[in-house]
C-alpha cells in the first residue's frame, strides 16, 4: 500500500464509506471514496482473486488479509458481480462495523423482491442489537425454481436435468433410456446477423417446438446456449427413438416467426441409449455428445446414434493433439521429396516437398492422418512455417552442391488466411539466402474460390519474389476453365481421379484433352498427378501435358534417397 497509510487507510475503511472495485484483467484492489475525493490500489494474491471472482449477481461477502510494512489490515468485501469481469460493492474492515453489510444487504434486498436477482447471502445483521434475518423476504421455492429453471425458455436447466438422468440410471438400472443431445445448427449466425434479442425468440421458439414434439413422457431440458436435451424410456428395440429424433429435427426446420421475419435454425441430434453407451450420467452424456459430433460432420440436420468408432475417433484426436503439440516444440518432422518429370526431355526440374511425420510411437506418418487435425486446430500454420523453413535449407543445399532445383510447397487455407504467412515465406528465403525464391507455392482450389482479391493480392506478392504459384488438385472442387483466366496462376495440377481412368474411359480422356487445351491457351503449365502407368504417361505426353508425377516415376524419399535416385534418373531417363 503505497498510496495512503495503513492508519489512515483504517480510518476510512471503518467509517464504511469505502467502495471496491475488481477487474477480470487484473490482479488488483481499487479502494475509493464515494466523493472520489481519494482512491488506493491493494495487490491480491492469485487466491485472493479468485475468491472475489466467485461472487454471482447476488451479494456476496469475503475478507481479505493484507500485508504492509506497517501490518496487516483484514478488509471485509461486501459486494456482488457489477458486470462480466467487474465485481465491486462496500469495503469496511473486518468484524469492525456491519454498516456496509446491512446497506448492501438492503439494495439487493430490493432488487430481489422485485424479482431483478436472487439472494444467496445467508446474512444475520443487527441493528441497535436487534437480528434480523433479511434471507427470509425471499420465498425458498421461488428460489429453487431460480436455480433450476432456465430463465430464458422455463425448462429445466443443467442443474435440475443433470440429477433427474443420474436418478433414472441409478434407480432403474434395467430400463433403458436415451439421451438425444440437441444442438442448433445455425443459431450463431442468427444471433451474429440478427441479434440477441431476435436469438432469444428463436430459443423460445424452438424450446416450444420441442415440447410439443416431446410431450409428458419424456424428460426436456435447455443445458447450455443453443443446446438441449431429451431423456426418453424406449424398448430393446429403441422403437420409436428414430420416429422421435426425425420429428425433432422436422419440427425444428420450420421458420420462426420474429416479428416480420422468418428465421430458420434447423439442428443435428447426438443419440446415446443406457446401457449399452454407457451406465453413468458421465459416459451417457460424453458419447450423446459424440454422436451430435458425428452428426454435424455429416452435413448438419441429421442425427446420429453412438457407435465404438466415435470413441476411437475421439481417443485418436486427444492423441494427436498432445502429441502433434509436443512434436511442434521439438520438431520431428521432415520432408520427403517427389520429382515432377518433364514429358518432353524427361528432365527434373523441381520437386514437390511432403511432410511426415515422425513419431516416436507410431512411426513415420503420412500427411493425411495428421494434416486435417492440424488444419482444424490451427496448428498447420506453425507447422507449415517450419515446412518452408527446411524447404528453403533444403533448396540451398542443393543448389550449393550444384544442383539448383525448385521445391513446390502446399499449403492450406488457414495458413493462406494468416497475416503472417508472406512474412514467413520471406524470413525463409533470408535465413537460407535467396534472394530470388526456389520456392513454388502450391494452393487450394477452395480457398482461390473462397476470397479471390486476397488470393489476387497473395499471388501478386509471392510472384514479386520470384515464386511460381500452382493450383493444386484442379478439378476436385469448385474451379471452371474460365476461371483460370482470372488467375495469374503458373500452372495447374490435374487431379489424379482424371489420371485414373484416362486409359479406359473416352469420356475422361476428353476432359484432359481439355484442359491441357486450354491451360495452353493461356499459358499455364500443366501437371499431371498420381501417374502410375507407361500408357497414362505416353497419352499424357501425346496431349501435350508439360509435367506429370506419380509411382510410375518415383514415391517421395527423403532428400538422400532423392539425391541417389536422381543420379540414376540422369543416366537411365528416357531420351
Amino acid at each position: 500500500m503505497s498510496t495512503l497509510s495503513r492508519d489512515y487507510l483504517f480510518q476510512k475503511l471503518d467509517t464504511g464509506e469505502v467502495r471496491w472495485r475488481v477487474y477480470a484483467n487484473e490482479l488488483m484492489l481499487h479502494l475509493f471514496g464515494r466523493s472520489g475525493d481519494w482512491q488506493q490500489t491493494v495487490a491480491l494474491t492469485g487466491e485472493q482473486f479468485e475468491s472475489v471472482s466467485r461472487f454471482g449477481i447476488s451479494t456476496s461477502v469475503c475478507s481479505l488479509r493484507v500485508e504492509s510494512p506497517e501490518g496487516t489490515l483484514n478488509i471485509l468485501l461486501v459486494g456482488r458481480q457489477r458486470e462480466p469481469g467487474v465485481w465491486g460493492g462496500t469495503a469496511t474492515i473486518a468484524s469492525e462495523s456491519v454498516k456496509a453489510v446491512v446497506r448492501e444487504l438492503r439494495h439487493s434486498l430490493a432488487l430481489a423482491k422485485r424479482g431483478a436477482l436472487p439472494i444467496r447471502l445467508p446474512a444475520i445483521v443487527g441493528k441497535a442489537n436487534s437480528l434480523q434475518l433479511w434471507g427470509r423476504f425471499v420465498p425458498a421455492r421461488h428460489g429453487s425454481a431460480r436455480a433450476t429453471r432456465d430463465a430464458l425458455t422455463g425448462l429445466p436447466n443443467r442443474a435440475a436435468a443433470h440429477p433427474r438422468l443420474e436418478l433414472a440410471l441409478k434407480s432403474a438400472p434395467e430400463r433403458r433410456f436415451a439421451l438425444l443431445q440437441i444442438g442448433l445448427d445455425n443459431f450463431k449466425r442468427v444471433n451474429e446477423h440478427f441479434g440477441h434479442d431476435a436469438g432469444d425468440r428463436v430459443l423460445q421458439g424452438v424450446s416450444a417446438a420441442l415440447k410439443a414434439c416431446v410431450g409428458e413422457s419424456a424428460m426436456l431440458a435447455r443445458i447450455g446456449g443453443d443446446e438441449f436435451i431429451v431423456l426418453a424410456e424406449v424398448d430393446e428395440q429403441y422403437t420409436g427413438l428414430e420416429g422421435l429424433a426425425n420429428r425433432l429435427i422436422e419440427a425444428l426446420g420450420e421458420p420462426f416467426d420474429i416479428g416480420e421475419t422468418k428465421l430458420y435454425t434447423g439442428c443435428s441430434i447426438g443419440i446415446a441409449v443406457s446401457p449399452q453407451h454407457g451406465t453413468t450420467r458421465e459416459e451417457l452424456a460424453r458419447h450423446a455428445d459424440m454422436a451430435l459430433d458425428a452428426a454435424k460432420c455429416a452435413g448438419k440436420n441429421t442425427y446420429r446414434l453412438f457407435t465404438a468408432e466415435m470413441d476411437d475417433r475421439v481417443s485418436e484426436y486427444v492423441w494427436l493433439d498432445q502429441n502433434l503439440r509436443k512434436s511442434l516444440e521439438n520438431p520431428a518432422f521432415e520432408l520427403h521429396f517427389q520429382p515432377k518429370i518433364s514429358l518432353r526431355n524427361g528432365a527434373v526440374e523441381s520437386v514437390e516437398a511432403l511432410v511426415r511425420w515422425n513419431s516416436p510411437e507410431k512411426g513415420l506418418l503420412r500427411p493425411d492422418s495428421f494434416i486435417p487435425y492440424a488444419e482444424e486446430t490451427g496448428l498447420i500454420v506453425p507447422l507449415g512455417k517450419w515446412a518452408l523453413n527446411a524447404a528453403a535449407r533444403q533448396a540451398r543445399i542443393w543448389k550449393d552442391a550444384g544442383q539448383p532445383l525448385r521445391v513446390g510447397v502446399n499449403l492450406s487455407g488457414r495458413q493462406l488466411r494468416d497475416p503472417r504467412l508472406f512474412a514467413d515465406f520471406e524470413r525463409a528465403l533470408a535465413l537460407n539466402d535467396f534472394s530470388e525464391s526456389p520456392l513454388d507455392i502450391e494452393l487450394t482450389e477452395s480457398w482461390l474460390i473462397e476470397d479471390q482479391a486476397c488470393a489476387l493480392e497473395l499471388i501478386e506478392k509471392f510472384h514479386s519474389r520470384g515464386a511460381q504459384v500452382h493450383l493444386d488438385d484442379f478439378g476436385t472442387g469448385y474451379s471452371s476453365l474460365s476461371r483460370l483466366a482470372q488467375l495469374p496462376l503458373d500452372a495447374l495440377k490435374m487431379d489424379r481421379s482424371f489420371i485414373d481412368t484416362v486409359q479406359s474411359d473416352v469420356r475422361a480422356q476428353a476432359l484432359v484433352r481439355s484442359i491441357a487445351t486450354v491451360a495452353k491457351e493461356l499459358n499455364i503449365a500443366v501437371i499431371a498427378e498420381g501417374v502410375e502407368t507407361a500408357e497414362q504417361g505416353k497419352f499424357l505426353e501425346h496431349i501435350g501435358v508439360e509435367y506429370a508425377q506419380g509411382y510410375l516415376y518415383a514415391r517421395p524419399m527423403t532428400a538422400k534417397r532423392f539425391e541417389k535416385w536422381l543420379a540414376a534418373w540422369k543416366t537411365d531417363k528416357p531420351s
